[in-house]
């Protein structure tokens, strides 16, 4: 019997502790592979890149629960040829359903949609790069010689 393939995908620019929950639940179905959004992904969405795809990949690559990353081709703003070269049993998400790109391919190739998995959702990259910010900012602010 083959084992069962998770997909997740995301930015993890940077890691944060909801991904992390997300891939530990994963691993709980089967083999996890994750879907690292691309470079020019992140800077569309974020309007910055915090880290390169390389080194988040490396990241990911070291965790535990992690079976392999695939590095996107979301030039459409979707997973969905990532997905489809992969070809996974499941496609799961940490967030509550809501209306994605990937929903029709995944209904078209018989790949199952997780929804609401690692639990209530804790944290994002885009709150801790602002954190970052903040700090930085307050730092600056206080050193400030008028």
């Amino acid at each position: 019997m083959k084992d069962k393939i998770v997909c997740l995908s995301g930015g993890c620019d940077p890691l944060h502790l909801g991904i992390l929950n997300m891939i530990n639940s994963a691993a709980k179905m089967g083999k996890v592979v994750f879907i690292l959004n691309s470079d020019d992904w992140v800077r569309a969405k974020k309007g910055f890149l915090f880290m390169s795809a390389s080194d988040r990949k490396e990241i990911l690559l070291n965790l535990k629960n992690i079976h392999d990353v695939v590095i996107s081709e979301d030039t459409d703003g979707s997973v969905n040829k990532t997905l489809r070269s992969i070809m996974p049993d499941y496609f799961a998400h940490g967030d509550k359903e809501y209306p994605i790109p990937e929903k029709e391919l995944c209904e078209e190739l018989g790949i199952k949609l997780v929804w609401e998995l690692g639990g209530p959702k804790v944290g994002s990259s885009t709150d801790l790069v602002d954190c970052m910010l903040n700090s930085i900012l307050d730092t600056v602010d206080k050193n400030l010689i008028w």
